[in-house]
């Protein structure tokens, strides 16, 4: 079960960040969890409820976001939502897509821009 190591590296986050900022207490700690990310919710909830104890955090509120899966095209840099959606949209939504589009490429291509592959779409 790698959710326990997880929790605990969760956990030495949350001690560095109040040592950090000199925070005697965690009273909450918000979580996004991805739904491609293979982790088990369920499983990582038991885990924090674990290793939070005697800790910083002890007793504090955990919330765990469950984020939707998504991917996109290395080549145009639309998420798969954009993608089926071109067809059905105006011009104006496409070209927010595209401008929102070349930025995720520039904050995420792992080829520092250069484009790999081609979308027809």
């Amino acid at each position: 079960m790698h959710e326990m190591s997880l929790a605990e590296g969760i956990l030495q986050i949350v001690e560095d960040t109040a040592a950090q900022q000199g925070f005697k207490r965690v009273t909450e700690v918000r979580l996004e969890i991805g739904a491609l990310s293979g982790v088990e919710v369920e499983a990582l909830s038991f885990c924090l409820d674990v290793v939070l104890k005697g800790s910083v955090a002890d007793g504090a509120r955990v919330e765990l976001e469950h984020l939707p899966g998504q991917g996109w095209c290395l080549g145009c840099g639309r998420t798969l939502d954009e993608i089926a959606r071109w067809t059905r949209i105006d011009d104006a939504e496409r070209v927010t897509i595209i401008n929102a589009a070349a930025r995720r490429r520039l904050d995420h291509d792992p080829w520092e821009g250069e484009l790999r592959g081609d979308c027809d779409r």
